[in-house]
């Protein structure tokens, strides 16, 4: 399975995008992602059921047909042994 951690690292905006890619995210410029998550400590997600808050501390997760939700972590460690 295919996840991305949502932490509070410099990193973690390209990381988001690297792993998503721009269509699956509401916010599409890369500066005005990263101050966004910086002061809201979420992003907005495109998923099958809608657009969807992806929080501090929660699990992103590939679906198998590239598809993406957030999940919270003690969900996602109940599923899935990482």
């Amino acid at each position: 399975v295919r996840y991305l951690k949502f932490d509070k690292s410099n990193d973690f905006p390209k990381l988001l995008i690297s792993f998503t890619g721009f269509d699956n995210l509401v916010i599409k410029n890369n500066s005005d992602l990263a101050k966004f998550i910086k002061e809201n400590n979420y992003v907005e997600i495109k998923t099958l059921e809608g657009i969807e808050k992806f929080c501090l501390g929660e699990i992103l997760i590939e679906g198998i047909n590239s598809e993406f939700y957030p999940t919270k972590e003690e969900n996602f460690n109940k599923v899935y042994k990482i």
